[in-house]
C-alpha cells in the first residue's frame, strides 16, 4: 500500500477547515469502535529531551509543538489578509529511540480573529463554509514525523500520514510551513506571529566575512530615450522613494541594510564624467558600497491607451540589474524585468484626481514594489491599499490551496467523473452525485468530459441516479448524451436541461 504522510499537511489543512465553521468551534474526541484503531492504543511516550515547547518562525507565521508526558499539542498561528488564525491540534503520541514521533489526532480547536475590513478573505470564508466538509473524519488520523537534535535546535522533517497523493504545489505549501528547525521555549510561551514576506532578490551575504554585517546599497536609475517629458524628474523622485522604502523595511524587519544617500551618488557622477563607461562594480568600489541597483525605466505611461486621456492607467516596464561589488566586473547577481500597473484594480477617471497627484502616487507605488523585491518585509508593508489588495488575494489563494488539499483528505475528488459507455457520437458519464457546488463541482466535471468527447454541440438524452451494487448498493449519477446534429435553427447548445 502506497502512503504519504502529512501531520504538517493536517496542521495547515485544518486551518482551512477552521475557516469554514463558527469561530472558536471545538471538535470532540471521536471514540473508535475498534480498540486496535483507537488513539489510546499508542504506547506511553518516552520522556526526555523532547519534553517542553518548541517553536519556529516561518514566512506565514508561527508553528509550535509542545511535548507533554501524555499529550502532543501543535499550534499554528498566522495572518491571512489581516485575519489572525490560530489552530491547536492535540494527539496521543510516542517517541521512538531514533527520534521518530508517531501518533493519532484526538482533538482540534481553532480561533479566528477577523479584521472587519478584510472583505477579501471573508468571501473566501463564505466559499469554504459552503463546502460542507466532514471535519470529524480527521480525528484518529495517524501521523508521524522525524525529529533530530542539532546544534541550532530541534529539526522536524519527513512529515507523513495515510492519505492519497497530492499535487506538488500543495505539498510545497505544507512542507515549507512545518518542516524546519525549532527553538526551545524556556518558559513555554509562544512568540507573537509576525507574517514575513521573503525578498525575491535579497541583498544579504549568507556566508563569508560579511555575513551578518550591515549592507550598503547604491541606486543608479536611468530612463529610456522614448520616455516623454511628462516624466521629467522621475528618476530622482524614484531614487529617493526606493531609498526611503528600503530603510523603512529594513527597520521593520530588523535587517542590517542602508541605502546610500542619493546626493552622494549624484556627486560621484559629477566627479566622474566617464562613469557610464565604467562597470557597475567600479561604481561600488569608489562609493564603498556592497551592492549596486542599476534600474532602467524602459516604458512609462499614465493614461489608458485609446481613452483620449480620460482615464488614468499607469504602467511601466522596469529592468533591474543587481551587482555584487565584491564579485568584480562580471554578470549581475540578479536580473529581472518588473511589469508595473497602477492602480492594480483597474482605471481611474482623470477628473477624480489632479495629474500631479496621480503621478506622485504612481511613483510611490512603483518605488515600494521595487524595494520589497530586495528585502524581507512584514505582510502588508507594501505600497498602501492598492498593493495590500494584491497581498490579500495572495493570502486567499494560500487558504484555497489548503482547502483543496483538505477536500482530498476528506475523500472528495472532483476528478471522479468517468465514462461508463463511449461510442463515436454517444456516451454515458458517471459522477458520485448530482451536484455542482464547491469544492467538487461534479456536474461541471461531467460536462467537461462530454465536451472532450463529442465537442460543445451535444444533447443530454437522459440523466438519473442509479444503484451500482443492487438495491442496497452504492449510488451514482449517470448522464447519457449524444452529439447534436448541426441545424440552422438549433436550440442553445451544451449545459444541463432545464
Amino acid at each position: 500500500m502506497s502512503v504519504r504522510m502529512i501531520p504538517g499537511f493536517i496542521l495547515v489543512g485544518l486551518l482551512a477547515v477552521a475557516c469554514a465553521v463558527p469561530i472558536g468551534a471545538q471538535l470532540p474526541i471521536r471514540q473508535s469502535s475498534s480498540s486496535s484503531s483507537s488513539p489510546a492504543a499508542i504506547d506511553k511516550p518516552m520522556t526526555g529531551k523532547l519534553v517542553g515547547t518548541w517553536y519556529r518562525q516561518c514566512e506565514r507565521g508561527i508553528v509550535a509543538i509542545t511535548f507533554a508526558e501524555d499529550e502532543l499539542k501543535i499550534c499554528v498561528t498566522f495572518n491571512a489578509a489581516s485575519n489572525t488564525i490560530c489552530l491547536t491540534l492535540t494527539a496521543n503520541y510516542a517517541v521512538m529511540k531514533d527520534g521518530l514521533v508517531e501518533g493519532a489526532i484526538t482533538g482540534v480547536n481553532w480561533d479566528v480573529k477577523p479584521e472587519p475590513k478584510a472583505a477579501t478573505l471573508s468571501l473566501a470564508l463564505e466559499a469554504l463554509a459552503s463546502a460542507g466538509l466532514s471535519f470529524a473524519t480527521l480525528l484518529d488520523c495517524p501521523f508521524s514525523f522525524q525529529t533530530q537534535s542539532t546544534s541550532t535546535g530541534l529539526m522536524v522533517s519527513n512529515l507523513k500520514t495515510t492519505v492519497a497523493e497530492e499535487d506538488e504545489s500543495s505539498r510545497h505549501v505544507f512542507f515549507t510551513l512545518v518542516d524546519g528547525i525549532y527553538t526551545f521555549s524556556k518558559d513555554g510561551t509562544i512568540p507573537t506571529s509576525k507574517s514575513i514576506e521573503p525578498a525575491e532578490y535579497p541583498l544579504v551575504f549568507k556566508d563569508g566575512p560579511k555575513k551578518g554585517k550591515e549592507v550598503v546599497v547604491a541606486l543608479f536609475i536611468s530612463s529610456a530615450p522614448e520616455i516623454g517629458p511628462v516624466f521629467a524628474g522621475s528618476e530622482g523622485k524614484l531614487t529617493s522613494g526606493i531609498a526611503k522604502k528600503l530603510l523603512e523595511l529594513a527597520k521593520d524587519s530588523k535587517q542590517k541594510l542602508v541605502a546610500l544617500d542619493p546626493v552622494l551618488v549624484d556627486k560621484f557622477k559629477l566627479n566622474n564624467p566617464n562613469w557610464k563607461q565604467m562597470h557597475p562594480s567600479e561604481w561600488g568600489k569608489k562609493l564603498y558600497v556592497d551592492f549596486i541597483l542599476k534600474i532602467r525605466l524602459d516604458k512609462m505611461s499614465l493614461y489608458q491607451p485609446g481613452s483620449l486621456n480620460m482615464y488614468y492607467e499607469g504602467r511601466a516596464d522596469v529592468t533591474v540589474d543587481v551587482y555584487d561589488v565584491d564579485a568584480g566586473a562580471g554578470e549581475p547577481k540578479y536580473n529581472y524585468v518588473h511589469p508595473f500597473k497602477y492602480p492594480h484594480t483597474g482605471i481611474l477617471p482623470t477628473d477624480s484626481i489632479p495629474v500631479s497627484r496621480f503621478k506622485q502616487d504612481y511613483l510611490e507605488h512603483l518605488a515600494a514594489e521595487l524595494a520589497t523585491k530586495h528585502i524581507k518585509h512584514k505582510h502588508g508593508s507594501g505600497a498602501g491599499k492598492d498593493c495590500e489588495d494584491q497581498k490579500q488575494k495572495s493570502s486567499v489563494n494560500f487558504v484555497t490551496d489548503v482547502a483543496t488539499f483538505i477536500v482530498r483528505l476528506c475523500g472528495y475528488d472532483s476528478t471522479q467523473a468517468k465514462f461508463i459507455q463511449k461510442s463515436p457520437d454517444t456516451g454515458i458519464v458517471s459522477i458520485p452525485e448530482n451536484s455542482n457546488i464547491f469544492p467538487t463541482y461534479y456536474y461541471e466535471a461531467a460536462k467537461n468530459l462530454i465536451v472532450k468527447h463529442v465537442g460543445p454541440n451535444y444533447l443530454i438524452v437522459d440523466e438519473r441516479e442509479v444503484r451500482i451494487d443492487g438495491s442496497m448498493g452504492t449510488k451514482e449519477y449517470r448522464i447519457t448524451y449524444q452529439k447534436k446534429p448541426i441545424q440552422p435553427d438549433s436550440t442553445p447548445i451544451g449545459g444541463r436541461r432545464e
